[in-house]
C-alpha cells in the first residue's frame, strides 16, 4: 500500500513539473522585450512558431502580447479591445463588407511597418476570417482562419 501511495505522489509531482515547464527564451529576445517594455509585469513566454516567441504581460493594468523572432526582432504588439472601441471608420468598413458576420474578437495592433491597426476575427456559420484594417477603415489584409488552430488558444 505504501508503494502505491509513493508511486502516485511521484507521478503527481512529475505531472505538475511537466505542466509548469517553461520554454527557453533566447537572451537576445528577452533583452529586446525588456528594452521595449521595461515596466512589464507578470510576463509569460510561449512559442508562436518554430522561430517566433510571444510574451504575454501586464502593463498599466492591461494584458498585452508582443511577438519577437529568434534574433530579437520585434514583430508586433497586440492588445485585445472591445468591438465598441474600434474606430468608426473600421466599424463602417466591417458593416459594409461583412455585415452578416458576427464579431468574435477585436485587437489593436502595432507592427514595425505600421501602427494603429485593428484586427477583427469574424464568424459566419462555419466560416471564420480575420480582417486587419488601418485607422481609416482601409482593409490591409484578409485571411481565413482554421478553426482547429483557433481552438488551441
Amino acid at each position: 500500500m505504501r508503494n502505491i501511495i509513493c508511486f502516485f505522489a511521484m507521478l503527481s509531482t512529475f505531472i505538475i513539473f511537466i505542466g509548469c515547464e517553461q520554454i527557453k527564451v533566447p537572451e537576445v529576445v528577452e533583452n529586446a522585450f525588456n528594452q521595449q517594455f521595461p515596466k512589464a509585469k507578470s510576463v509569460k513566454w510561449s512559442k508562436e512558431s518554430v522561430s517566433d516567441y510571444e510574451a504575454e504581460f501586464k502593463l498599466d493594468g492591461e494584458v498585452i502580447s508582443a511577438n519577437y523572432n529568434e534574433d530579437g526582432t520585434w514583430l508586433e504588439t497586440e492588445k485585445e479591445i472591445e468591438p465598441n472601441e474600434l474606430p468608426d471608420p473600421v466599424l463602417k468598413t466591417l458593416r459594409q463588407h461583412y455585415g452578416d458576420y458576427k464579431i468574435k474578437e477585436t485587437s489593436h495592433l502595432d507592427e514595425p511597418s505600421q501602427s494603429n491597426l485593428y484586427e477583427t476575427e469574424l464568424k459566419k456559420g462555419d466560416e471564420a476570417i480575420e480582417i486587419v484594417c488601418d485607422n481609416s477603415g482601409k482593409i490591409i489584409s484578409k485571411k481565413n482562419i482554421d478553426e482547429t488552430e483557433e481552438d488551441k488558444d
